[in-house]
């Protein structure tokens, strides 16, 4: 299997679940949601169609993670930006009705991830 066909994956499988009933909300037991999973690999295609099929996109983890503090943290500027303009709020909004983040504690990866371009 080729980069291109792994990379790809994600998204066909979440189409499938999504077309037979899957909740895009749905939690694991750490309340980790799909979309902070794709966002942790940088999964742009897998994110447009979990926000499409209306994703929560301020959901946050048991450990204060959300798919824009995870896509921030590794790296993935676009995935951050995308998820802003899709409704997802900067930590410092966020902080005020929540526990700061874990990554969050260590500096502001959400505003040093985008000062980046």
């Amino acid at each position: 299997m080729t980069g291109t066909e792994k990379r790809g994956r994600p998204t066909e499988i979440i189409k499938a679940l999504i077309e037979n009933g899957a909740d895009v909300n749905e939690r694991s037991r750490s309340r980790e949601t799909a979309l902070m999973w794709a966002a942790v690999d940088g999964h742009t295609d897998a994110i447009k169609v979990l926000i499409k099929n209306g994703a929560d996109v301020n959901a946050w983890s048991k450990g204060k993670e959300t798919a824009l503090t995870v896509a921030s943290a590794g790296g993935w500027t676009e995935v951050a930006k995308f998820l802003i303009e899709n409704g997802a709020l900067p930590l410092i909004e966020l902080q005020q009705n929540k526990k700061s983040s874990s990554r969050a504690r260590d500096g502001n990866y959400v505003q040093r991830t985008l000062d980046l371009s």
